[in-house]
Formats: structure tokens, C-alpha cells, sequence
């Protein structure tokens, strides 16, 4: 598990942008991915939600509802986020 600062500071040695998501998700940070030679911050897709509901204080449904439309399911170009999702 990588934090926000050592993402940025990879970033910034490395002159490249990605796109982090707000500092409550921060708990949810994964690592960094890379396709095609884009780097995108990496996030686990569950512990995204518990930080809705903690943070926004909403019910699980609420939660992933929000996460899946608002979050999961917008685009912000070539290095928006990705989500690890736990098919079990």
C-alpha cells in the first residue's frame, strides 16, 4: 500500500500526472497502475466505499451507489483512477 505523498513524489521525480482522488480516499490507495504507458492511481474499490461511509456518513447502499455512478463510473481522461474490485 503506497501513500498519497509517496505517489506524488514519484510523480514529481518521475515528470509524469496522475490524478489522485479526495484526501478521505486516501486509506483506499492501492499503489499506481500503468497501461500504455499512462500511469493512473490505484484504489481498492471497497475500501473507497467505507470511506463514503464513514466520511459522508452514508448507508452501504447509498455508498455504492455513489461510488459506482459518481466515482467508478467517470471518466477524467487518460489517467483517471482504477479500482481493484473484489469479485467474491
Amino acid at each position: 500500500m503506497q501513500s498519497r505523498q509517496q505517489i506524488i513524489d514519484f510523480c514529481e521525480r518521475s515528470e509524469i500526472e496522475v490524478l489522485l482522488l479526495p484526501e478521505e480516499f486516501d486509506g483506499a490507495i492501492v499503489g499506481l497502475s500503468i497501461k500504455f504507458n499512462e500511469y493512473s492511481v490505484t484504489y481498492d474499490a471497497r475500501k473507497c466505499i467505507e470511506c463514503l461511509i464513514a466520511h459522508d456518513d452514508m448507508d452501504e447502499e447509498s455508498a455504492i451507489e455513489y461510488f459506482e455512478f459518481n466515482i467508478a463510473g467517470s471518466y477524467v481522461g487518460s489517467n483517471t483512477p482504477t479500482f481493484i474490485v473484489d469479485i467474491m
